[in-house]
């Protein structure tokens, strides 16, 4: 796995982050951009697209984690 993949990957994740601190509605339209990207966009080979979709799906569970943390009371 080359850096640029991982990079990308950390993209994800970033951008999912920044939509989640918009709020959960922005989470859950760039949740769909990506897998939307990775299903139809120029994604060739499986190994990627399963990467993909996984590094979608735990940063996806982190950041509404992260969003019950911020508005649970303490």
């Amino acid at each position: 796995m080359t850096l640029a993949v991982l990079g990308f990957q950390l993209l994800i994740f970033i951008s999912m982050f920044i939509a989640i601190l918009l709020g959960r509605g922005w989470l859950k339209v760039a949740t769909g951009f990506w897998v939307l990207f990775t299903l139809f966009g120029s994604i060739y080979t499986m190994g990627l697209m399963a990467l993909q979709l996984i590094t979608i799906y735990f940063s996806y569970q982190l950041c509404m984690k992260f969003w019950l943390w911020r508005w649970s009371p303490r």
